[in-house]
């Protein structure tokens, strides 16, 4: 999906699923936009294992899902040949800025609303991430893998089954 962020200012405490900590975790709101719905939703990441979840599951999920969401068959081979190696670079440059020229260049290329927004998080090609509800790994994932990020895994309940592509995405059908 495709988001608008800002952060959460209103100092609530935020416990996380995955070690349990509770303090020092940064709220922020992000908006969907894939779709026009605009809703509105509460993330927060977690201070002592950096994991970004949702605060609260909204009841009505299947509104955000239509149909071929989880389709397989619809993922192409976005990073091959020039044209997927340029957006590659493109990936690189928002979550890997070494420099001026390097953050000109991918503030110009608009893909910060994606990825580039995990910059500051100090990731590398090794970090490992996780995401969960990932769909078909069109979106999200496929940018982390095309920025050169190789332990790239993701889980969803509702894809027909476990699937590895060729630039080392895995997914699995699965929940947490």
């Amino acid at each position: 999906m495709k988001w608008r962020v800002k952060l959460w200012q209103f100092g609530a405490v935020f416990c996380c699923g995955i070690c349990g900590n509770e303090e020092g975790n940064q709220g922020f709101t992000a908006f969907e936009l894939m779709y026009g719905w605009k809703d509105e939703f509460l993330y927060f990441q977690c201070a002592a294992c950096s994991c970004i979840q949702i605060a609260e599951v909204p009841d009505d999920l299947d509104r955000f899902y239509p149909p071929r969401y989880h389709d397989l068959s619809s993922v192409s081979r976005r990073l091959s040949g020039l044209r997927g190696r340029l957006r590659g670079l493109r990936y690189r440059l928002s979550l890997f800025p070494r420099g001026r020229a390097d953050r000109l260049l991918g503030s110009l290329f608009a893909v910060r609303r994606r990825i580039g927004c995990l910059a500051p998080l100090s990731l590398d090609c090794g970090t490992r991430v996780l995401d969960l509800g990932c769909g078909n790994g069109s979106g999200f994932l496929w940018c982390l893998a095309g920025a050169g990020l190789t332990r790239l895994c993701g889980c969803d309940p509702f894809i027909s089954h476990d699937v590895r592509y060729d630039n080392g995405l895995e997914l699995r059908k699965c929940s947490i």
